[in-house]
């Protein structure tokens, strides 16, 4: 008997705030067949690396980025017509069946569309897997994985983006506590009448070439989540100084208003 499924809704809850595109079209088409993982890879030199990843309670085993060479995935086989891109049960496919993986997941089910580049060559590939097999698979279904994998290949380059960016601004942010890449200069704070000394600015200067200015910074950690830890570390830094001050002079530290309100500031100063 075979299971009617019922209609793709795209109005899923949020896991995150990170959520988009991809993630959504992953985890639509997932659990739309039932289905325990869904990915995209991407074929470069000879390995196929997952770019997105919806694997629920698998992160262990499947994670963006992560790579296997191309040999040892369907992906090949698919496109040169060995496999079909929909198997219900791959142990009806002898050419699955010899391949370590099957086992190795295992991989009772798997569906897999190419996806393409605006160019029209291939991308790599739109996956779904389970490890028992599923009887319930049809035509339809591949149907829907041909129309998340368009979904995927218009939004491709525009969120791939996004997320290369978002992995050089934390890079570039844990660079800066693996290095304690950022130095206090202490810049004079006097009395116009009379020119006397009376306090400091503590400012911070990152050692990164180019030179990028502070506010690049903190907005950089801000995005990453990491603003409060960032400015934590500077104020500290700032701190350190005080036995360098003369008698009767102050430093001054800048620090956001959620810094403010994290409650970190007493403890440091204290």
């Amino acid at each position: 008997m075979i299971e009617k499924k019922l209609p793709v809704s795209l109005n899923l809850p949020s896991d995150g705030e990170d959520e988009d595109i991809l993630d959504i079209a992953l985890k639509t088409v997932r659990q739309h067949l039932g289905m325990e993982v869904a990915y995209l890879s991407e074929f470069v030199d000879g390995q196929s690396i997952f770019r997105a990843v919806s694997a629920p309670g698998l992160e262990d085993m499947i994670q963006p980025g992560q790579s296997i060479n191309i040999s040892e995935v369907y992906c090949q086989h698919i496109l040169d017509g060995e496999l079909p891109q929909l198997m219900a049960d791959t142990s009806n496919y002898p050419v699955a069946t010899a391949m370590p993986i099957t086992q190795n997941l295992p991989i009772g089910s798997h569906v897999s569309v190419p996806v393409y580049r605006p160019d029209g060559s291939v991308y790599g590939m739109f996956c779904c897997l389970s490890p028992t097999p599923n009887p319930t698979l049809n035509a339809r279904d591949l149907s829907v994985m041909e129309t998340f994998a368009g979904i995927a290949s218009k939004e491709l380059d525009a969120t791939l983006k996004r997320r290369s960016e978002a992995a050089a601004v934390s890079s570039r942010i844990e660079n800066t506590f693996a290095t304690d890449g950022v130095e206090i200069f202490l810049q004079p704070i006097v009395r116009l009448e009379t020119g006397a000394l009376t306090g400091f600015e503590a400012l911070s200067r990152f050692a990164e070439t180019p030179y990028r200015t502070p506010d690049l910074w903190f907005n950089d950690a801000l995005t990453v989540g990491r603003q409060i830890e960032l400015e934590t570390l500077v104020i500290r830094k700032a701190l350190a100084l005080l036995p360098q001050i003369p008698p009767g002079v102050s430093i001054s530290i800048n620090a956001s208003p959620d810094t403010v309100a994290s409650g970190i500031l007493a403890p440091l100063v204290s």
